[in-house]
């Protein structure tokens, strides 16, 4: 039987703090794998940097340099992720750098298609305008932010609509990094979804 697929990935994390006119490391280097169903313990001395990892996994806290892939993949277009902006893009990201309001966007014009009522185009037009431009607003946020140099070199490794870095060859698509689990996790709850729009809803997605 093959070992369960990690559910969190450290690769190389370090994490420094300002002291004074310098910095003092807390973390260096660290690799850790936390597999999928498996109960994990961090068991150190006092002051060994224990809660820093687990605060820098749970996305409180960014790391001074490394990778760290879990539930959610890091993107310095989440909300108050902008630290993140100097790690290579992982993941998700590589195929968009805005997942879920493209998601949304593609929820909302499959829809529009779909449907042809008024009130239907409206409804769905509005929630396509406000993804496309919640991408727009949020990397002008960003640009704003963290200035010209700090924001160019992740966007040229990155696109908003998906796929389309990945075939300019700014990037590569890596199907390993976003995880089985996550795979089947999405697979399920499209199905979910799919079984339940017509009972929930009171409208089949499939045409008569």
């Amino acid at each position: 039987m093959s070992d369960p697929l990690p559910a969190v990935r450290c690769r190389s994390v370090t994490k420094s703090f300002p002291m004074g006119d310098g910095a003092v490391e807390v973390l260096h280097g660290i690799n850790l794998e936390v597999p999928a169903g498996e109960l994990t313990m961090l068991v150190g001395p006092s002051g060994c940097g224990k809660t820093t990892l687990i605060s820098i996994i749970a996305g409180i806290l960014s790391p001074t340099s490394g990778v760290v892939i879990g539930l959610t993949t890091p993107n310095p277009t989440a909300v108050a992720q902008e630290g993140r902006v100097g790690q290579p893009p992982q993941g998700i990201v590589r195929i968009t750098r805005h997942p879920f309001l493209t998601g949304v966007g593609l929820w909302a014009l499959v829809h529009l298609i779909g449907n042809g009522d008024v009130a239907s185009l409206f409804f769905f037009a509005t929630w396509a305008i406000v993804a496309l431009a919640g991408t727009v607003s949020i990397d002008a946020k960003r640009r704003r932010l963290l200035g010209d140099a700090g924001w160019e070199p992740f966007a040229r490794q990155t696109s908003i609509v998906p796929f389309v870095a990945i075939a300019a060859g700014r990037n590569r698509f890596i199907p390993r990094e976003i995880g089985l689990w996550r795979w089947a996790i999405a697979v399920l709850a499209y199905l979910l979804m799919l079984g339940g729009h017509g009972p929930v809803l009171g409208v089949s997605p499939f045409p008569l």
